[in-house]
């Protein structure tokens, strides 16, 4: 695929998930805000002021908890462990109480895209942001 066409198909996949129903949020592989969704920002309101391309992972977990973001049983520090060892090991399912009273799930999926798509992706919700 040439690098415009490359783009393009980037940018209709940006496209769609920025419509999708569902809550949507892309890492890199170095757990830095790529892309996310308006329904992300919905689900989880506390931090949607945080949603910018670059932003690392644990910092917007550990703001969600002390913004009360979840409802959380164990100590925030066990929580925040638990957290980030599933994001980090990229599979199986965690659902989060959200204190809203919506429920959070995250599906572990690793990270598949090249460096290039993810500039792609980073630079498209760049525009956006």
């Amino acid at each position: 695929m040439s690098d415009r066409r490359d783009d393009e198909f980037f940018e209709e996949i940006a496209a769609a998930i920025k419509c999708l129903p569902e809550a949507v949020v892309i890492w890199d592989e170095h757990d830095r805000l790529l892309f996310w969704n308006e329904k992300y920002c919905e689900l989880c309101p506390v931090v949607s002021d945080m949603m910018k391309p670059g932003v690392y992972f644990p910092d917007i977990v550990w703001e969600s908890i002390q913004r009360k973001q979840f409802v959380i049983e164990e100590s925030s520090e066990m929580w925040f462990s638990r957290r980030l060892e599933f994001h980090h090991r990229c599979e199986g399912y965690m659902e989060q109480q959200l204190a809203t009273g919506a429920v959070g799930s995250d599906v572990g999926t690793p990270h598949a895209l090249g460096r290039r798509h993810q500039h792609a992706l980073r630079s498209y919700a760049a525009e956006g942001a």
